[in-house]
């Protein structure tokens, strides 16, 4: 939530700064679009260290690092500080968004994940959307830089957290001395009474709206994550015993219906005018419809590549916050070309195709081989 807070926590200082400081507003934009594409590549740089020492120093190093970037922001005079300081916390804060997937993988059984994937979700939104009305508050009664004060004592306090009460949950096996190896999975998966299930091995609009889009994302996320928990134990029984990843994604179709309605009304509304109350049930539905997708997401990724989680994670973060900076530089030129109205009905047909496209993950089902067709498999290649 605190790696979230301090990137976006950001926005509602640039007035006073731009006053106190003479930062200029395309010097802002800059700074935070250099920071989107920091997010993208600071896994891909940070998490093999995960991968080879563990998530605890990782933890250790990112809450330090973002310690001492509150500091500096809070003590920040010069353009290109502010520049250094926004790549570093994105480079940085690219961690939260992959390691906690990973620490997850370590300590959560399957059919905990989603649950626990949903409250990280929603801690992560909660981080970015009332974080900025924090510090907004912070910047009218006590100026500008305690927003970045506050955020400095809090990792400090996380920090002491972390070093004495956080336990590594990264486990390495070890083979015994004097004891064979694992014997023939047969011996394992198949039994005459039962069979063991079988999991896959490889495996930002107005802030006058955000408490309203909190409480949304707070619902959606708390009824998927437990429900794709209760589906996936549902199915997997009608399936044998065999559990596919592909089962949570089902859970996207009963969201998705909301993401069009709820963006088309807000974009719509926007545009004429609509009273405030029609915007914030629009605003309110979109989240309500996304904040699942979201969770549903991670979770899927999670459980089809367990084992490397870690690199399908840092893909997903590289390609996300790519598309992110792109869309900073895109969106006011398209917005004045097609108009704010067509923009959002346009995205919302876009978006609409992508969650209802979780669907070929459905159908063509790579993960699940029927029982016949891996019995003549194994037939086939012991022959």
């Amino acid at each position: 939530m605190m790696v979230f807070a301090l990137i976006d926590v950001a926005t509602p200082t640039w007035g006073p700064m731009h006053e106190e400081l003479g930062y200029s507003y395309e010097a802002l934009n800059n700074s935070y679009a250099a920071g989107c594409a920091s997010l993208a590549v600071g896994a891909c740089v940070l998490i093999p260290f995960a991968l080879k020492y563990g998530r605890r120093p990782i933890y250790i190093f990112s809450s330090c690092i973002h310690f001492g970037v509150a500091v500096w922001s809070a003590r920040q005079q010069t353009v290109p500080e502010l520049m250094m300081v926004n790549i570093i916390s994105c480079f940085v804060g690219a961690l939260a968004e992959v390691v906690v997937q990973m620490t997850v993988a370590d300590v959560f059984f399957v059919n905990q994940r989603g649950t626990m994937n949903a409250l990280f979700f929603w801690s992560t939104r909660v981080g970015a959307s009332l974080a900025p009305m924090a510090a907004g508050y912070a910047t009218t009664s006590q100026g500008w830089r305690w927003a970045w004060w506050c955020c400095a004592i809090i990792f400090g306090l996380l920090i002491f957290a972390i070093v004495f009460l956080y336990e590594e949950t990264m486990y390495t096996s070890r083979a015994i001395e004097g004891v064979n190896a694992t014997p023939d999975s047969d011996t394992i998966t198949k039994g005459s009474d039962s069979k063991v299930p079988e999991l896959s091995g490889t495996t930002t609009p107005d802030r006058s709206h955000e408490s309203c889009s909190v409480h949304w994302i707070f619902s959606g996320t708390l009824i998927s994550g437990p429900l794709s928990d209760w589906l996936i134990l549902f199915l997997a029984k009608r399936n044998h015993g065999i559990y596919e990843p592909e089962m949570r994604l089902w859970i996207i179709a009963v969201f998705a219906p909301f993401v069009p309605i709820g963006l088309i009304l807000f974009g719509v509304g926007l545009n004429s005018g609509w009273p405030w109350p029609i915007l914030v049930i629009g605003y309110g539905m979109c989240s309500f419809g996304t904040a699942p997708a979201g969770t549903i997401a991670l979770t899927y990724i999670t459980d089809a590549y367990t084992e490397i989680v870690g690199d399908a994670m840092v893909a997903v973060t590289f390609t996300r916050n790519i598309c992110s900076t792109m869309f900073i530089f895109a969106l006011p030129p398209w917005i004045a070309a097609a108009g704010l109205q067509n923009v959002f009905i346009t995205m919302s047909v876009l978006i609409t195709a992508i969650l209802f496209g979780s669907g070929i993950f459905v159908a063509f089902d790579t993960h699940h081989m029927p029982l016949e067709d891996e019995e003549a498999l194994e037939r086939k290649q012991h022959a």
